[in-house]
């Protein structure tokens, strides 16, 4: 099997439809990222130029996830091009989206920002996340929820996947996932 270089328009999907509603779960379990929010009342619109679009909202210390462009959002980042948002997600400091409205709320921006690096870190498994029990936890917990939303993205976009996931007996799943015990939990 060769390696490839994912589909533009799959990734971009995985990144608004699985990784971006996990922030809804992180705020909801991580006191850190309610402290970032903090009386935050606000929304943030991710759009690709003429393709898909995401909102978060964030209110009351949570933050809630809606497919597309929902109302009138305090902030709207536009991305050129399914390759664009893939760049600014994978870190490319070069692959700045364009503020077409909000962009003078810099303090949303700045929470935003930490919160995305909040989530980054929980989900990459960072050593300081995993040095504590309820950091393994959220990890374990966030990974599975982004891959569980993104099989759709997959099973619509990736001709792997979606022969993968056709191929599968209809049922339900189960996931088992051993985490190392830290010497303190012994």
């Amino acid at each position: 099997m060769t390696n490839q270089a994912p589909n533009p328009a799959v990734l971009s999907r995985l990144y608004l439809s699985a990784v971006l509603p996990c922030l809804t779960d992180l705020a909801e379990q991580d006191p850190a990222a309610r402290a970032i929010m903090g009386k935050t009342d606000a929304s943030i619109a991710l759009r690709i130029l003429g393709g898909p679009a995401a909102t978060l909202q964030l209110k009351d210390g949570k933050i809630d996830w809606h497919n597309g462009s929902i109302g009138w959002p305090s902030v709207t980042l536009l991305f050129f091009s399914e390759r664009h948002l893939n760049a600014f997600f994978a870190g490319n400091k070069l692959a700045v989206p364009i503020p077409v409205w909000g962009g003078w709320r810099i303090g949303l921006l700045a929470r935003f920002s930490k919160l995305a690096a909040l989530l980054e870190a929980t989900l990459n498994g960072e050593p300081s996340v995993l040095a504590t029990p309820g950091g393994r936890r959220l990890h374990a917990r966030l990974t599975l929820i982004a891959a569980g939303l993104g099989l759709s993205s997959l099973a619509k976009g990736d001709a792997v996947a979606s022969h993968t996931l056709r191929s599968l007996p209809p049922g339900l799943a189960a996931f088992i996932e051993t985490l190392p015990i830290a010497k303190s939990e012994k």
